[in-house]
């Protein structure tokens, strides 16, 4: 049984955020707000809790999701930085999952 804390709540929060991000890349477009309200959760989870998540990786991967945003990019490096993306966001989905089992 694992017992309920702010932590474990607010990590699980940031695993069902991300996997919903992670869910809509793959069924829209990609010019969505979604993976910036995950990074920016994201960011204040990193805020709250700083032993969990690599602070670089979400910046990156914040920069990648505005560079996607804004689609002011050609179609195969923006194929490319959509790829970049999704590796961030499971970067955070394997975090906050090994994070929420293993503690």
């Amino acid at each position: 049984m694992i017992a309920p804390s702010e932590f474990k709540i607010t990590t699980l929060v940031l695993l069902a955020l991300i996997s919903w991000v992670l869910f809509t890349r793959f069924r829209k477009v990609p010019g969505h707000d979604w993976p910036l309200v995950g990074y920016a959760a994201a960011y204040f989870y990193l805020r709250n809790f700083p032993d969990v998540l690599e602070e670089n990786y979400i910046i990156a991967g914040g920069a990648v999701a505005i560079l996607n945003r804004f689609e002011f990019l050609g179609e195969k490096v923006q194929k490319f930085m959509a790829l970049v993306d999704i590796g961030f966001l499971f970067y955070i989905l394997a975090r906050c999952l090994s994070v929420f089992f293993g503690r």
